[in-house]
């Protein structure tokens, strides 16, 4: 299966399954984020190791049976208009 492209469906399927943990998931994604970052210009800024680390963290959850969400785990990518804490404002700027 190409995590990259699969559904939120098949992801959540497959963490639960634990055929593949979140880490593999976000290191797919990013995969395809970096390689194509020159021709989309889809992302301001990519949070390679915040990223890994929450991956990481989540796995452990699931492997004791405390995840917080089904969800707990899934990448996201967050519009640039959105403030987060340790990023730089973009939108309008």
């Amino acid at each position: 299966m190409d995590l990259a492209r699969a559904s939120l469906a098949e992801v959540v399927a497959g963490l639960e399954k634990q055929d593949f943990g979140s880490r593999d998931v976000v290191d797919a994604c990013l995969e395809v984020a970096k390689k194509n970052v020159g021709r989309t210009h889809a992302y301001v800024q990519l949070f390679e190791h915040e990223a890994r680390r929450a991956a990481d963290e989540a796995d452990v959850r699931r492997r004791y049976s405390l995840k917080k969400s089904p969800l707990d785990g899934v990448p996201v990518a967050i519009k640039d208009n959105m403030l987060l804490v340790g990023s730089r404002p973009s939108s309008a700027i």
